[in-house]
């Protein structure tokens, strides 16, 4: 029997099967994005494994933990509720994926289960909002989800942990908490026991928070506007300024607008010297992490800085609206690399000072920090500078290759590559844009030589071009075009071979006996010839054609050589 440290799982292929101890399945390493789970929901799915066993496979990839373990990509219920019903032996499918591949399937196996709760989609959201660094529209057509649900899931973010429970047990709906979500969480908290302990409908929660009132001084918006208002309780006590800090708004609908619409004018400030921003509400903390020199060193912290990546995310919460979160990464699985290299590189380093002897445990320690991650990982560009950039280059190629004869002569042998599909050397494609590169670094000879073999490609085996043009076509409209040189080449190339007449049926092929002068050579010779000849089956009646002496070089059926000219 295979001991834990005996078994071995680095054979494994993509799609590989098997089963394995769930003891022996690591947590995914970047934390199981589903959240939460329902404990009756999982007593449930105990309940059922006792019953059934595991059914469906757990999606399972390598572990960083040795070869005799798997970490799981989707599945950490079932592995659970396998470990809580003391089973040994689970199936799983294993994926040989990349870090980058692996997270992205992971989020995708939670978000397309069925019973994944309102709260777990709005998670999802924000996560796929972080992501896609708060591009909602991407976002929404990420996940097959229209842009007004988009927003309705991005507001169960600003909901209290409370509220978010109570939607998950089933005390109120997620109409609710849509509801409750611009309120402050201490107000929605001091609420929530009324509205499900009276089992308010969400009319009647809509009808008791049109009467809310919110207080002034908390707004983050410019209030002028808000001095003569009618909403503006300030005026029913008889006062006249409302910058009053027992000022409120009776207008709840109106109080979130304009502070939704300061915050968003905000963002479009900061986006100029932060790049992107997200707001607080649009991002989970763990679908992000703080980056700076200490967590992955000088030298890589420097790189992320220019990092497209790296984000600033601006609070919209209740007495810290305008805050600023700056140094954002949202590549979880680059930070975790990054971070993973750092820590073994100041090991490294640690080790280095001790062995030599050299200061304190603390100073060893900011001393191997700051010689650590010497080779940093390559950021990624913001996309609006990537952009401008490949526009410049564009600009300048179009300058710097307009005269030059070398160049010229690379883009010709490349459109004829191209259209021939031919392949060649490092190419595994015919693909212009892969192709020209190639054949720019090319000598004269080399080009001439590959002319040659393209033309011959072009001309015997290719059947259609880059276009997905019919090369057989194309080369007969050439020949149709020239066809005061091609017609008498064509009537000669046509010869009765076995293939050529093999396409006639015997009636065809009277025909052509006539027009070819076939009947006139064998009647002249002896009478009625012919017609016995044409009576025979076709295999001796071609023969008899064939050893009939005509002069072939100057016949081809009118119908052959009119798809060339008359």
């Amino acid at each position: 029997m295979q001991t834990a440290e005996s078994l071995d799982f680095s054979t494994l292929k993509d799609g590989d099967t098997g089963t394995i101890n769930p003891a022996l399945i690591d947590d995914f390493r970047f934390e199981n994005q589903r959240g939460e789970r329902s404990q009756k929901g999982f007593d449930e799915l105990v309940s059922s494994v006792k019953k059934h066993g595991i059914i469906t496979p757990l999606t399972l990839w390598r572990s960083q933990n040795g070869d005799n373990r798997l970490e799981v990509l989707g599945g950490h219920g079932r592995r659970d509720a396998a470990i809580e019903n003391k089973l040994t032996s689970v199936p799983f499918v294993f994926r040989d994926v990349t870090p980058e591949q692996a997270f992205a399937m992971h989020v995708s196996e939670n978000e397309d289960r069925e019973n994944v709760g309102f709260v777990a989609r709005s998670k999802a959201v924000m996560r796929y909002m972080t992501e896609f660094k708060g591009d909602v529209e991407a976002v929404a057509s990420q996940l097959n989800m229209t842009v007004k649900k988009c927003r309705e899931l991005i507001e169960i973010n600003k909901c209290s942990d409370s509220v978010k429970k109570a939607i998950t047990e089933g005390h109120i709906t997620p109409s609710h908490a849509i509801i409750l979500a611009p309120f402050p969480q201490a107000a929605q908290d001091k609420n929530l026991p009324t509205i499900i302990a009276e089992k308010w409908t969400v009319s009647t929660l809509r009808q008791r928070v049109g009467k809310a009132k919110l207080p002034l001084e908390r707004a983050v918006f410019d209030k002028s506007e808000c001095e003569n208002c009618e909403f503006n309780s300030i005026h029913q006590r008889g006062l006249f300024e409302s910058t009053d800090s027992n000022a409120q708004c009776a207008k709840p609908a109106c109080f979130q607008a304009k502070t939704t619409a300061h915050m968003e004018s905000k963002k479009a400030q900061l986006t100029e010297e932060y790049g992107h921003i997200l707001l607080l509400s649009q991002t989970n903390a763990d679908d992000r992490n703080t980056v700076s020199a200490e967590v992955v060193g000088d030298a890589q912290f420097e790189t992320c800085t220019t990092c497209d990546n790296r984000i600033a995310v601006l609070s919209d919460a209740w007495g810290k609206a305008g805050e600023i979160t700056p140094n954002q990464c949202v590549d979880k699985t680059c930070f975790t690399q990054c971070t993973s290299a750092m820590a073994k590189e100041v090991k490294a380093q640690q080790k280095v000072l001790s062995e030599k002897g050299e200061g304190n445990s603390e100073q060893k320690a900011k001393s191997a920090a700051k010689q650590s991650a010497k080779t940093a990982k390559k950021a990624q560009l913001p996309n609006v500078v990537a952009e401008h950039y490949k526009k410049l280059l564009r600009k300048a190629a179009s300058e710097f290759y307009a005269d030059d004869d070398n160049f010229i002569g690379a883009l010709l042998t490349s459109a004829l590559v191209s259209h021939a599909q031919l392949t060649f050397k490092n190419s595994t494609t015919g693909r212009f844009a892969d192709v020209l590169p190639q054949v720019l670094g090319m000598s004269k000879e080399e080009r001439q030589e590959l002319v040659k073999a393209a033309t011959v490609e072009l001309l015997t085996k290719t059947t259609t071009d880059s276009d997905n043009g019919n090369i057989t076509d194309t080369l007969i409209n050439c020949m149709k075009t020239d066809s005061e040189r091609a017609l008498p080449f064509v009537t000669e190339f046509w010869m009765p071979t076995d293939d050529n007449l093999n396409v006639y049926t015997k009636q065809l092929l009277t025909s052509l006996s006539t027009a070819a002068g076939v009947k006139l050579t064998l009647d002249t010779h002896n009478k009625g010839d012919f017609t016995k000849l044409s009576k025979q089956s076709k295999p001796d009646f071609i023969k008899g054609i064939q050893a009939t002496n005509v002069d072939w070089k100057n016949y081809a059926p009118k119908s052959f050589t009119a798809l060339i000219g008359n």
